[in-house]
């Protein structure tokens, strides 16, 4: 998806700096308004890059869920909760 790329990289720089500060992967981090609108991005975008919205594709009917991701020298893994429960997993071995 063309301009995809630069829709992440303040989300990337956001959730950096906020690790660095609370030195834990155990906080919600709370979105600022820059950040809120790169996810708006993507949200308004990928409708138009493949006639369907990531809500519709996904079977979401708001934007309230989370998403906890990990990743070692061994592997990484995410997944997608709603209203705390797991609706979605993925993940892979390094190398």
């Amino acid at each position: 998806m063309q301009y995809a790329q630069l829709h992440t990289r303040y989300l990337e720089i956001y959730k950096i700096r906020y690790l660095h500060r609370v030195q834990s992967y155990d906080y919600a981090i709370y979105l600022n308004q820059k950040a809120r609108s790169e996810i708006k991005w993507w949200r308004d975008n990928v409708a138009t890059y493949n006639g369907r919205s990531i809500s519709e594709i996904m079977g979401l009917d708001n934007w309230q869920f989370e998403i906890y991701t990990d990743a070692s020298i061994l592997g990484w893994g995410a997944t997608l909760f709603k209203s705390g429960k797991s609706i979605s997993k993925t993940g892979g071995r390094s190398g």
